[in-house]
């Protein structure tokens, strides 16, 4: 198979990077329309698993993240190998059939397979699309600022995704009938049909061609510790998205739609940040520097969430660990394809999967401890200690990479 034509003109960028949105949006649409949803479909599908909600809730969660995690690497380096076309489209056609087949899942069994299975599907998507981002990048503000893109989409999903579910819940869930449950997944699914057909006909066929790869730049000598503060703030997020659910609800008394709005408000703050930081006045070589802040910031969001007595400081602290996570989502994916070099999809495969079993940890970490310790404050406050920790090594890390820079790109 031959390499494929480096896309020259602005248009033809601008029609693969509209693509590479679409999919990344429904995406994660439907991963945010579940969250909402777990507690009513765990209690519609398995009566037997109401008694153990926030347990199941956590496991779910973990079980997509965990499963896209695990697949995204082979994707990433599948797609350096045969191109980014095929895999792309071959993710997120598998992933609008598993969404079909399982809309009106008949037990708990099934739901736990459908989200194993969409996690695989949405493996061959996410870091794809990343690494041809990179591919077809003809400076580095425009790779960094499209990478942000994508992560704006990923988190206009979670802000339209717990809304829709938030009114099924409230709108069907609440009163279950035969096949009631096949609205909102299936129609997330005929959502990604179109996606299906633009990644089709508008991505490049072929392999990547080696003028359209970034050099490699010192060997990714700061590759490992970037994936491990992927992981950690991924564990993080993990963590938190469970305790908007589960003690929000539980110890606040917050009802499924002022968790959604919860959620919604999240996803608002975490756009918004992303949007800032790499914007035409931020250069792309600068933002290492936010690293350490913005992982102490999330350690105090947590320790805040934990403790608050009230639904205003506890939408505090959401929106403080939103800002963080929202900078830090974007700042990560661009320094790993600048370590990344040639290996862009094997490399952004392996972020993926640093995410995604950090996610899984987190979200699992979360289930277990407000299984076993109720809705207080425990999970938030052990969960804490790791983004801390992470502040150090992000300012060992900001260091390594002012140091490897050109004097001139840091301006």
């Amino acid at each position: 198979m031959g390499a494929a034509p480096r896309a020259t003109t602005a248009g033809l960028r601008s029609r693969v990077v509209v693509a590479l949105i679409a999919a990344t949006f429904v995406i994660s649409a439907s991963f945010g329309l579940n969250m909402p949803l777990l507690p009513s479909l765990i209690a519609a599908v398995s009566p037997s698993g109401a008694a153990r909600v926030p347990l199941h809730a956590g496991l779910l969660g973990a079980v997509f993240t965990l499963a896209l995690g695990a697949a995204a690497p082979a994707w990433g380096a599948l797609s350096d190998r045969t191109g980014r076309r095929a895999v792309l489209v071959l993710g997120m056609a598998g992933f609008a059939i598993t969404l079909a087949v399982f809309a009106s899942p008949p037990g708990l069994t099934a739901v736990y397979s459908e989200q194993f299975l969409s996690g695989v599907w949405a493996a061959a998507v996410m870091p794809v699309s990343s690494a041809l981002v990179a591919d077809l990048a003809p400076d580095d503000h425009w790779r960094a600022s499209r990478l942000a893109w994508l992560n704006m989409a990923l988190v206009a999903g979670f802000i339209l995704g717990p809304v829709a579910g938030s009114a099924a819940d409230r709108l069907l869930l609440r009163d279950i009938t035969p096949g009631v449950l096949v609205t909102p997944f299936l129609a997330t699914a005929v959502l990604a049909v179109p996606v299906v057909l633009m990644l089709w006909a508008w991505t490049p066929r072929g392999r990547p061609a080696p003028s359209a790869r970034p050099a490699p730049r010192a060997k990714g000598r700061a590759l490992r510790p970037l994936l491990v503060l992927t992981f950690v703030v991924s564990l993080a997020i993990g963590v938190f998205e469970v305790a908007i659910a589960i003690r929000g609800g539980r110890a606040l008394g917050l009802s499924a739609v002022q968790t959604g709005r919860l959620f919604t408000g999240c996803s608002v703050v975490m756009f918004a940040a992303q949007a800032a930081v790499f914007s035409r006045w931020v250069k792309p070589a600068r933002t290492a520097a936010v690293l350490a802040p913005a992982f102490a910031a999330i350690a105090g969001a947590m320790a805040l969430a934990g403790w608050a007595p009230s639904f205003a400081v506890y939408a505090l602290a959401v929106g403080l660990f939103a800002a963080s996570g929202g900078v830090l989502a974007p700042v990560l994916a661009y320094w790993v394809s600048r370590e990344a070099g040639p290996a862009q999809g094997a490399q952004l495969g392996r972020q993926t999967a640093a995410a995604g079993l950090g996610q899984a940890v987190g979200s699992a970490f979360a289930g277990i401890a407000f299984d076993v310790f109720g809705p207080t404050g425990a999970a938030l406050w052990s969960g804490a200690a790791a983004p801390l920790a992470a502040a150090v090594l992000a300012a060992a890390v900001h260091a390594r990479l002012t140091t490897a820079e050109p004097a001139n790109a840091l301006g």
